[in-house]
């Protein structure tokens, strides 16, 4: 039976607690209500909540609440004393249903929801403390009233501190006291839900984190300073933060978790905090090692902000990001080099090309004995002069590549007789083929260089003998390991390892083994240039390289470059007849460099040749549209100005006259220029500075149709 007590039906005569003036004649209403059906509240007990939600929000509402209350008591006159009570209630309407045992209000409680739960202490089928816990247990979201008799109050307090929401002594309620009661102990109830949920979140949160957090308590000595931070809290993630030392135990205090906090001045931050209360600049980082060593040990980025009863702290290691950040910067400082590098190397290569001009033309007047001899000279340091820049061209990646099938192994397997001699007999070299035939496409001479060059820095690395082992193989590379590499892909890749047994290379300069002209050799025994040409052809081909050295226990260089899945074809180089290099044919000549330009005019013409001159594209498209018919040979630098390279210039001569030969050439090519950087083993090349005789000879065998190798 459930009563339904109305505000305003006065029953304070019944019980004997006053009546008012202008009360009507005592009258109580009992209204049957139906029970409420479970399958509206398919959550039956754990619904509390959400009527307790309700209650809370029309606690504000003009309409009185409905508030659904359990009274457990076995006395029927308590019973009609707290119904009595209810009913006078003006500020909300409550709905009683009465029983007398914990076993049947357990089942009423899994059934019905409920507001509020009054229960006595002291029941038939239990008693004290375990009546409040078996309720607790039948509907752990409703909140629970205690009532205790005038000389068990203590019983009261105990029954709060294990759980109930308040409790009253029987017999002292007070006007309108129960009412309050009940509706604070509702509101209670919300809040700590509110607390717990709110508090389950925070903790959820806190343990997805990947960085680090903990919460620290300080702790004093005699004299009131802080001498350390104890670990009140710390989540998983900062447990993983803990020294590799074995010790499985959690840390205890700060110096446990970072044991360099005192030397890297976290320990310092901490107590300026603690004492004056200013969080952690936001941009403040407090590294364990700094960013200009070799990051070995991590580095972390903190923040703390101080609590009520101690400093919250979170960190992440920012070592990766570091990493990455010397790597991007190390990659950019490269880059400008190589621009620089190329810029110069083009400009001296057209220098050069006059200068092994007009000395080839001086031979050709066969000067005296001692002039002769100074000519010599001069053409000598030029040819060195020109080695120097093509180094340079191939560090910057301008160096133009004629683009093959190659197999690494059958190239290390050739070189390898080269390379013993190269090497010594102090030397041991090891070859070692892990995998079928890996195939790249690849400029075979580049190649060639890189092995050597390679083997030669592991020769010096080893002046009392030693070992140098090369092993290649094919490997699939993902996404991670190339993400700072912008011009790699992801996929197969053939490795060429070369590994030695020398004296390592120090730390501080592993980063800068790669620099055109950084060297520690003594003056004079090294250009620098060696492993910077190595790194200018792996990136001109696409790939990427690494390197690894420990102080005593040599170093291993890395190449890689993309796999290619076709086995070229034996092809057999015809042979090839040299004729004399005159003629008397019409050749268009294309060059920007005045001097280059007049020097080459004036010897062709001394071949026999008519030539026609342009410094640019499109003043050579003039004089095509004009004497095209006359045109036997197009001489043409790649690189030019007015908008219109020599690749495009051949391109559009070549659709009037799909026939046409095109001899190219430049001081460099590459990256900047697009598809130029990569010739076909067909195209007629010529590398910047070229000999005079080179030039008769390629055109030569251009116009009677001979391949011409590039050089």
């Amino acid at each position: 039976m459930a009563l339904l007590l109305r505000p305003g039906n006065p029953v304070a005569q019944l019980v004997g607690l006053g009546k008012s003036p202008d009360s009507p004649k005592l009258h109580q209403e009992v209204v049957e209500r139906v029970p409420t059906s479970t399958k509206n509240d398919p959550q039956g007990s754990n619904g509390a909540a959400r009527s307790q939600l309700e209650f809370g929000h029309a606690l504000d509402d003009a309409k009185p609440p409905l508030i659904r209350v359990l009274i457990v008591e076995d006395s029927r006159s308590d019973v009609l004393l707290l119904e009595t009570e209810l009913a006078g209630a003006t500020s909300a309407q409550f709905e009683v249903t009465a029983v007398g045992r914990v076993s049947e209000a357990a089942k009423l409680l899994a059934k019905k929801l409920f507001d509020v739960v009054l229960t006595d202490l002291g029941l038939p089928d239990c008693s004290g403390l375990d009546t409040l816990l078996a309720i607790q247990n039948a509907a752990t979201s409703v909140p629970v009233i205690v009532m205790t008799s005038l000389s068990d109050e203590r019983m009261g307090i105990k029954a709060m501190r294990a759980g109930a929401q308040d409790y009253f002594i029987k017999g002292h309620l007070w006007e309108n006291g129960l009412t309050r009661a009940i509706r604070d102990a509702i509101e209670r109830r919300r809040a700590d839900e509110a607390f717990h949920r709110s508090e389950a979140r925070f903790r959820a949160s806190i343990e997805s984190l990947l960085d680090g957090f903990a919460l620290l308590a300080q702790v004093r000595n005699q004299a009131g300073e802080i001498s350390s931070f104890r670990i009140d809290y710390i989540n998983e993630s900062g447990l993983c933060f803990r020294p590799k030392d074995g010790a499985e135990t959690a840390p205890k205090t700060i110096v446990d978790l970072f044991p360099d906090c005192h030397e890297r001045g976290l320990f310092d931050e901490l107590v300026r905090v603690a004492e004056s209360g200013n969080p952690f600049a936001r941009e403040s980082v407090l590294l364990c090692q700094e960013r200009g060593m070799d990051l070995t040990s991590p580095s972390y980025d903190f923040r703390a902000g101080k609590t009520s009863d101690g400093i919250a702290l979170s960190w992440r290691d920012v070592t990766p990001r570091l990493r990455l950040e010397a790597q991007v910067l190390q990659s950019q400082k490269m880059n400008s080099i190589g621009q620089l590098a190329s810029g110069i190397a083009h400009d001296f290569n057209n220098l050069l090309t006059v200068i092994h001009g007009h000395t080839d033309l001086m031979k050709e007047a066969k000067l005296p004995g001692k002039l002769a001899d100074s000519l010599q000279e001069i053409s000598a340091a030029a040819l060195r002069a020109t080695n120097l820049t093509n180094q340079l061209l191939t560090f910057s990646r301008q160096h133009p590549m004629v683009a093959a099938d190659v197999d690494i192994n059958e190239t290390v397997a050739q070189m390898s007789n080269m390379l013993g001699r190269i090497l010594g007999e102090d030397i041991r070299l090891h070859v070692e083929f892990r995998q079928p035939p890996p195939f790249v496409r690849a400029d075979r001479g580049m190649i060639e260089q890189i092995l050597l060059n390679l083997a030669v820095n592991s020769r010096d690395a080893m002046p009392k003998g030693g070992e140098l082992s090369i092993v290649t193989s094919v490997r699939q590379v993902d996404a991670r390991e190339i993400e700072l590499e912008s011009d790699v892909t992801p996929g197969r890749f053939v490795c060429l390892s070369v590994r030695d047994t020398g004296c390592g290379i120090e730390p501080d300069h592993l980063s800068k083994v790669f620099e055109p002209f950084f060297s520690t050799k003594e003056v004079g025994k090294g250009t620098g240039l060696g492993l910077a040409t190595v790194y200018g052809i792996v990136k001109q081909h696409k790939g990427w390289m690494t390197v690894e050295s420990e102080i005593g226990s040599g170093a291993a260089f890395k190449v890689y470059l993309p796999f290619f899945e076709a086995k070229p074809a034996a092809i057999t180089p015809p042979a090839v007849t040299h004729k004399p290099a005159t003629g008397n044919e019409t050749i268009l000549l294309v060059e920007d460099e005045g001097t280059i330009r007049e020097m080459a005019k004036m010897f062709l013409e001394t071949q026999g040749y008519q030539v026609m001159e342009a410094s640019n594209g499109p003043e050579a498209v003039k004089i095509w549209e004009k004497d095209q018919k006359r045109i036997d040979l197009v001489v043409t630098d790649l690189v030019m100005p007015e908008g219109l390279t020599g690749r495009q210039l051949a391109e559009r001569l070549q659709q009037d006259r799909s026939d046409l030969k095109v001899i190219f050439s430049s001081g460099y090519s590459c990256d900047l220029f697009g598809e130029d950087s990569v010739l076909d083993s067909d195209t007629n090349f010529l590398q910047k500075p070229y000999r005079l005789n080179t030039l008769a000879q390629m055109i030569r065998d251009c116009l009677d149709g001979a391949a011409a190798p590039a050089e």
